[in-house]
């Protein structure tokens, strides 16, 4: 059967269609065809009869064309072979010549018809006919910070709905200048860095979903330091803090007063790079803590100013009059005394016999022989039989009274050639170094703050002296309890500065009255407006915070419809977006982002247990700690050796 002018060839294969039909007058037509054999070349040729004329004529004459473009042959062929001549066979009323049957195109769908004979009909469709092409791929969405849905109606029968729904909370879309595009961003990372093929965690950091869209993803810049704030409870660590751990490309510091922290990211921080934990309180129960020495490298006059100092500032004489100024005294006194100990190679045990003992002049005589001028000023302090020289003297020793513990004496009383090289390992490569204290006055806290700042001052050194004048991949310090565990001097001006050095600052605490109380009054303040992002947990409790929150998030317009005298009237009226209350009573898995120049943004923070993976991940990390916890035994790629890399 032959197919029907302008019609597909697949569909005049089907079964014969009833008389008077289209394809049976095609048939019918074709039939006044005789086939013509090549004996040669055993291929078919046809000629119109010449009785037939006019249009009815070219009708069939174009039929027989249009059959001879489908391509029309079977696939059984004579004993000769697919060379030999064929034989003809008759298929319903009309006859066509078999063709030896040609090898298979790639890419060309064949439609097959069993027909009478065992004789195999083959359609070759080629690329005349209509094929089913897959579906472009979609692009991917936008996913933005959020740049403000416009006005929404008011539901107050949902408060939820309500909530998430109101101009400003939350936002699903983002002004153009408040986070940069993918090409932006590879483009302000000026090494190793490659344009295809790029992992997310790289570029950017997927901080969560937006409340009430939660397939859009809202990310954060690697430069951006971001201030979080949430009472016990809130879920600092196992919403925000786990998942910073985790997704860091490059070096890691993390301060927590539990082991918790420890516990359920160290694994997968092991399987990219080194883990070391400084833990001189014993905690975590990690078999082999590293000891560090405040002593190493004070032979330099600057590096033993900035370890007093980070220890000066790491218990602040709060409530004391002048408490500043005893501060500063107390700072002078513990360089001298380092410095003097790093020069003459003395202990730390030594120093702090030298400052609880007022007439011990050891000290003086050595900083004499190498920096007289420091010799002069610790001999002024210790000779002045002023009140205040015993105040300075009581604000030093109190901190180094942890040290009257000769289990915490151990942690950081170390020959300076055993010392861990904090230089080394910041700079190595994607190391995670852990920092663990309870944080109480009688802690270890001032000598964990005192490596958190040598940490900070390593990368920020090291950052000025590479290309771009920031480090790839960026480091991140994770400050978990920061008023706590690890209060970094200068922590406020940090948090503006070390994002354009590629130092990335996670800072926690429990609400603006703690960081005033630890910082001062102004030092709370300009840490709180000093970041670039602020993430604001459910549960807050104090009235002065809630309200410039709720200042800070502004007004919304909404209209009201009034009725009087039968007639309807409209009035604009300001609300606030957020209310006191609504931000303390926010979800529990809910969180307020303040980015920037940005509308605030209300997001979901997913737990570690809520996501299959990551609740996998820290179950597994958990179990290795504790089985290496029980046994007592680190196996070999989990240790620390400062002269040994992980391969």
């Amino acid at each position: 059967m032959l197919p029907s002018p302008g019609r597909h060839p697949t569909r005049n294969l089907l079964p014969s269609a009833p008389t008077g039909s289209r394809r049976e007058r095609a048939t019918r037509g074709a039939e006044s065809c005789s086939p013509r054999t090549d004996a040669a070349s055993g291929v078919g040729s046809r000629s119109l009869p010449g009785e037939h004329r006019g249009r009815r004529s070219i009708r069939r004459r174009r039929g027989v064309r249009a059959a001879e473009r489908s391509r029309i042959r079977t696939g059984t062929t004579s004993q000769h072979g697919d060379h030999s001549r064929t034989a003809g066979q008759t298929l319903g009323r009309s006859r066509c010549r078999l063709a030896p049957r040609a090898p298979p195109r790639p890419g060309v769908a064949d439609l097959a018809v069993h027909h009478g004979g065992g004789n195999r009909l083959v359609l070759r469709a080629g690329d005349r006919r209509r094929r089913d092409r897959p579906p472009l791929p979609e692009p991917p969405p936008r996913r933005r910070l959020g740049d403000g849905p416009g006005p929404a109606p008011y539901r107050a029968r949902c408060p939820l709905r309500e909530l998430e729904s109101r101009s400003g909370i939350p936002e699903t879309r983002c002004p153009p200048a408040c986070l940069p595009t993918l090409e932006e961003a590879l483009m302000r990372r000026p090494l190793h860095f490659a344009t295809t093929a790029v992992d997310p965690s790289r570029v950017a950091i997927d901080l969560g979903v937006l409340a009430d869209h939660p397939r859009e993803h809202v990310y954060l810049q690697h430069r951006d330091g971001v201030i979080v704030h949430g009472p016990t409870g809130a879920g600092k660590t196992w919403r925000v803090a786990c998942q910073r751990v985790w997704d860091a490309p490059g070096f890691v510091l993390a301060t927590t007063t539990k082991a918790d922290l420890v516990a359920a990211t160290f694994s997968a921080r092991a399987d990219i790079g080194r883990v070391a934990v400084f833990d001189p309180e014993d905690l975590t129960g990690w078999p082999r803590p590293l000891r560090w020495s405040i002593l190493a490298g004070c032979e330099d006059p600057d590096t033993a100013i900035r370890r007093a100092d980070a220890l000066a500032r790491a218990m602040p004489l709060e409530g004391t009059r002048n408490g500043a100024y005893f501060e500063q005294k107390a700072a002078t006194l513990v360089r001298c005394c380092l410095h003097a100990a790093a020069v003459a190679e003395y202990s730390i045990r030594d120093v702090r016999v030298w400052i609880s003992a007022r007439t011990n002049r050891t000290a003086i005589d050595i900083l004499t022989d190498t920096l007289p001028d420091w010799a002069s000023e610790l001999d002024q302090i210790l000779g002045s039989a002023s009140e205040s020289t015993d105040d300075v003297l009581a604000a030093a020793a109190r901190l180094l009274e942890p040290l009257a513990s000769p289990r915490l004496l151990a942690a950081v009383d170390v020959p300076v050639g055993e010392s861990f090289d904090a230089a080394s390992f910041v700079l190595s490569g994607a190391d995670t170094l852990y920092l663990v204290s309870r944080g109480s006055s009688r802690s270890m806290a001032p000598f964990v703050a005192a490596l958190a700042a040598e940490v900070h001052h390593i990368a920020d050194r090291a950052s000025q002296r590479l290309p771009g004048k920031r480090l790839d991949p960026p480091a991140r310090l994770v400050l978990d309890e920061m008023n706590n565990v690890a209060p970094i001097p200068d922590l406020p001006m940090i948090m503006t500065d070390s994002g354009g050095k590629g130092i990335s600052v996670w800072a926690f605490a429990h609400n603006q009255d703690q960081n005033e109380l630890r910082w001062g009054t102004d030092g709370g303040r300009v840490l709180a407006q000093s970041a670039p992002a602020m993430l604001i947990l459910p549960g807050l409790r104090g009235v002065d915070e809630l309200t410039a929150l709720s200042r800070l998030l502004g007004e919304r317009r909404r209209w009201e419809a009034t009725l009087h005298d039968g007639s309807r009237s409209y009035t604009l009226h300001d609300d606030t977006v957020l209310r006191t209350d609504e931000i303390r009573e926010l979800g529990t898995d809910q969180a307020l982002l303040i980015y920037r120049n940005a509308p605030a943004i209300l997001l979901r923070l997913p737990s570690v247990w809520d996501v299959a993976q990551w609740r996998q991940a820290a179950t597994t990390s958990i179990a290795a700690f504790e089985e290496i916890v029980t046994t007592s035994t680190v196996p070999k790629h989990y240790v620390h050796d400062r002269h040994r890399r992980k391969e």
